[in-house]
């Protein structure tokens, strides 16, 4: 005996009546050799298997399509066909749309007009979706206090200057300073000179004192 292949779920819906069967009262109230899903009209059903359609029609109830899947049979109710007879469909391909009633789901033995058997436990179940993991808040960035910029240290400045004078001589501390101003890079105009005589010992002496 060739055991049933495993099933693709033809549709995503809620199953809304279980298979019930017993081929000694195949016949009997209340059985039911199909598992039916809940979906709304239009939906997509796929081939549950990979095989070879063998009908694409009507069937009690409505419309069906029928795969031939080895040695098994896989029939699909309440639906609108897309496939037609003769037609290899590969495993969940679009062969049919819901049609307003639920889409049922039946297995059978093909060389067994009574040998239905329950799909549901040959569905292959949904795959897991993966765990929700929350994030926790950002960490803090701590912010980076700006590195102050060396001062700039004031060149040095001499504070007096002191030039001998001829006595009746023109006193040439401008011309000294001006030049000592020139030798440290300053700008002219960035030295404030303050110049005063005075006689020390018989000779004139001019005292300058720079402020930068």
């Amino acid at each position: 005996m060739v055991d049933p292949p495993p099933l693709l779920r033809p549709v995503e819906g809620p199953v809304v009546s279980r298979f019930s069967y017993d081929r000694a009262t195949p016949f009997r109230s209340g059985r039911r050799r199909i598992v039916r899903f809940r979906v709304p009209p239009g939906a997509v059903v796929r081939a549950p298997c990979r095989g070879r359609v063998t009908h694409a029609g009507r069937v009690p109830g409505g419309g069906g399509v029928t795969l031939r899947c080895g040695g098994w049979s896989v029939t699909l109710t309440g639906v609108d066909a897309q496939a037609t007879r003769g037609r290899r469909a590969a495993r969940g391909t679009t062969i049919a749309r819901a049609g307003a009633s639920p889409v049922g789901l039946g297995l059978r033995r093909t060389a067994d007009p009574f040998g239905y058997v329950d799909p549901l436990p040959l569905l292959r179940a949904p795959e897991p979706a993966e765990p929700f993991v929350p994030l926790g808040p950002a960490p803090r960035v701590r912010p980076v206090a700006p590195v102050p910029a060396p001062a700039a240290r004031p060149l040095p400045v001499p504070a007096v200057l002191r030039v001998p004078v001829a006595p009746g001589a023109p006193a040439p501390v401008s011309a000294w300073v001006g030049l000592g101003v020139a030798a440290l890079g300053l700008p002219a105009g960035a030295v404030g000179l303050r110049v005063r005589r005075r006689r020390v010992r018989g000779r004139a002496v001019v005292a300058g004192r720079a402020d930068a």
